[in-house]
């Protein structure tokens, strides 16, 4: 318990307050195809403590309620009048989010994965204590977007592009619409029907196979959604002969066999599957359907001609992990770098070798992010006053983080068995370096010793086996604005965990740089003796993904 919650306590023993907050939403536009409309729940109570306190603290989610913005995009929410160091937001009663409160209050965006449409109940709790509830309703999309093709190999991607559609909207407004890191834009016509087609021009992540979530947001701020599938086209001979097989395709759409001068079609399946039966002899074949097209020179009696072991990767693909292959390389040698400036400043403290370690930590988070494919994640942005101290636990970040590590080794798993066997001959001793990094930092987030640095002037704060809970970081007087705390595997040199928290300066009304900011609690353990004290800075940019439009839909 905090100094400040046992000494509200201490003073009001015997008293009982209750406070019901008075809770508001603001209406905007959805954009999973819900037409906006608010939410407005309150409530109040009069305090029934003899005490004048102003206990009562109000939530506000201030979204627009469609489906596409709450799990997608995020909604703003926020709190004031909190008294709590830190308070936990829960959706139906399970957790969402823990914030800290800095100033009485957080102000956050906020994404619900799992929301339905329908009836919800937001509230805020200090511990088992409600502090503040709000009711919201999340409808359907104001429109429905349909993405032609939903299934497109990378390739197609690059050069023809996705058309994304809506109907029955209001004539001349204009859209825009994203994939990844891809925007298009156009004007609905007099019919109401807008289409913009989204090309992939650099975006290495859609080139990955998965699915994206797209999005077609109208001038007037409403939203909608939908998915969009990046696929690998297969054709490979049946097995016994007599066949030939294409996977990878749009299921159920006409996928077209080009043999020679004969042209034959059939649909796929609901898997994607498509089967043609086909003559002895070796020669070039081709399938072509809204995904795309796939030519291999295949004799489908079965034993002359390529017999690849899966249905292939394509160029693209094949560039991209030369490209991680590489990444790969350099994220090791900048974790070895870490670990050895971290030795070297150990026996030796200085601003040039901080400044060498700046350059490795930020180096090695810009390139394992090539790697696997996403940011590390991070909590909340942990907030205080200069001169205060933050509490800092890498545990949750680094189960989040393991998660992302897991699919990413699963998915170049995945391109190694696709992968003909020419290919997989090619590259099999760089997919195995890539995936034993991977789990190299998984092995590191397993380690118990860690080394904890603050940065902005970079100092190490802890070194050790991690605490039960959380380890208290003292904020320099001279701190403001965004810094960062993380840990280190000294073992290894690998960063498991890198968090945000912002200073405000006493006085303020706690907005800060981006934001309230949250504070994790500060639990009131006695900071450890500071081992290197370094004069260099390091302020690593904490610019927020727009993961909506980056990325695997739920």
């Amino acid at each position: 318990m905090s100094f400040l919650r046992a000494l509200v306590l201490v003073v009001l023993t015997g008293l009982v307050m209750v406070a019901v907050p008075a809770v508001t939403s603001a209406a905007t536009a959805p954009d999973d195809g819900s037409a906006p409309r608010a939410a407005v729940a309150s409530a109040s109570s009069s305090p029934t403590t003899t005490a004048p306190l102003p206990a009562q603290a109000s939530l506000d989610a201030r979204t627009p309620d469609g489906l596409t913005r709450y799990r997608y995009l995020g909604v703003p929410v926020s709190a004031s009048d909190v008294r709590a160091e830190s308070v936990e937001l829960r959706l139906d009663g399970t957790a969402v989010e823990t914030f800290g409160v800095t100033g009485g209050g957080f102000d956050e965006y906020v994404t619900f994965p799992t929301i339905s449409v329908g009836t919800h109940r937001l509230t805020l709790h200090d511990g088992d204590a409600q502090l503040a509830a709000q009711t919201i309703e999340v409808l359907p999309d104001p429109f429905v977007v349909t993405a032609s093709p939903a299934w497109v190999t990378a390739d197609k991607l690059a050069a023809d592009g996705v058309r994304l559609s809506a109907q029955g909207l209001p004539a001349a407004i204009g859209a825009s619409g994203y994939l990844g890191d891809n925007v298009a834009r156009g004007t609905a016509g007099g019919d109401g029907r807008v289409d913009v087609t989204v090309r992939n021009d650099g975006d290495e992540f859609l080139a990955q196979p998965g699915v994206n979530r797209a999005i077609l947001e109208l001038e007037n701020g409403a939203v909608g959604s939908t998915e969009v599938r990046t696929t690998v086209l297969g054709l490979t001979v049946r097995e016994g002969g007599g066949a030939v097989v294409g996977t990878g395709f749009e299921p159920g759409t006409d996928v077209t066999l080009v043999d020679g001068s004969t042209r034959r079609g059939a649909q796929s399946d609901s898997s994607g599957r498509v089967e043609f039966s086909a003559l002895a002899g070796s020669r070039a074949l081709t399938l072509t359907g809204t995904a795309g097209s796939i030519t291999r020179t295949l004799d489908p009696g079965g034993s002359g001609g390529t017999d690849p072991a899966g249905p292939g990767l394509s160029e693209s693909q094949v560039r991209r992990l030369e490209q991680v292959g590489q990444a790969t390389q350099d994220a090791k040698q900048a974790a070895q770098d870490v670990q050895e400036q971290l030795a070297r400043l150990a026996a030796s403290p200085g601003p040039r070798l901080a400044d060498e370690l700046k350059k490795s930590i930020d180096a090695q988070l810009e390139l394992t992010e090539q790697v696997v494919g996403a940011k590390m994640p991070t909590r909340a942005p942990i907030g205080s006053r200069p001169g205060g101290s933050i509490g800092f636990d890498p545990r949750p970040v680094e189960d989040e983080r393991d998660a992302q590590l897991e699919e990413a080794k699963a998915a170049y798993e995945q391109q190694l068995g696709d992968a003909t066997k020419e290919q997989q001959q090619a590259l099999e001793e760089m997919m195995r370096q890539i995936i034993g990094f991977i789990t190299e930092m998984q092995q590191a987030q397993q380690d118990q010793l860690r080394v904890i640095v603050r940065a902005s002037t970079i100092e190490v704060v802890f070194t050790g086996p991690l605490p039960s809970g959380a380890v208290s970081v003292d904020v320099p007087t001279g701190f403001s604005g965004r810094h960062h705390v993380g840990a280190i595997d000294p073992s290894t040199g690998i960063v498991t965990a890198w968090q945000p928290f912002d200073v405000v300066a006493a006085g303020s009304d706690g907005s800060g740089p981006g934001g309230s900011g949250s504070a994790l609690p500060d639990t009131g353990a006695p900071v450890q003796p500071a081992l290197l004290a370094l004069g260099a800075g390091l302020l690593l940019a904490g610019g927020a993904t727009f993961v909506a439009r980056r990325r695997r839909s739920a």
